[in-house]
């Protein structure tokens, strides 16, 4: 993105006087400078504020040594909140002893989706056959597909604890 965002430099380039000033009438070469694009965030404060509250909450809970949260707009994309922790203050880095705790794991480290997408594959196949059917059959699945998800989940947190 750096080129994309950095833009061209532009330059005047021309004669100057003893004393600094321009000299107009020994001509002058100029090139304007070409702003980059612009970059447009969509996280949401609230939302980011949320889910990393709740997600310190469910590592000291559950006695993780980290966790990671993403929360994506289904329709759009957007990612509207992205944190993991533990994180650090901005304003005390230097405080900091442990290199990785800069670096933000939902974009510099590897996953493997396992058991996850096996959840999400078969609650897709589910909201098709019960979107055809009764409403509320599909939020009691929905349910028991969430609360299976979190056991899941919740097994792995402790399972990988030191």
């Amino acid at each position: 993105y750096e080129e994309i965002l950095a833009g061209k430099k532009g330059f005047l380039k021309g004669e100057r006087g003893v004393f600094g000033q321009w000299i107009a009438i020994a001509g002058q070469k100029k090139k304007e400078v070409q702003h980059g694009a612009d970059l447009i965030l969509t996280l949401d404060y609230t939302v980011q504020f949320v889910a990393c509250k709740e997600l310190q909450t469910a590592v000291e809970r559950f006695g993780a040594e980290g966790g990671s949260v993403v929360v994506v707009d289904p329709k759009t994309g957007r990612i509207l909140a992205s944190c993991s922790f533990p994180d650090f203050d901005p304003n005390e880095y230097n405080q900091i002893k442990d290199f990785a705790r800069f670096l933000d794991p939902t974009i510099s480290h590897a996953y493997e989706p396992g058991s996850i997408f096996k959840i999400i594959t078969m609650l897709q196949l589910w909201m098709l056959r019960f979107l055809l059917l009764k409403p509320l059959i599909m939020i009691k699945v929905l349910l028991k597909l969430a609360n299976t998800l979190l056991r899941i989940l919740t097994r792995k947190l402790v399972a990988n604890r030191p």
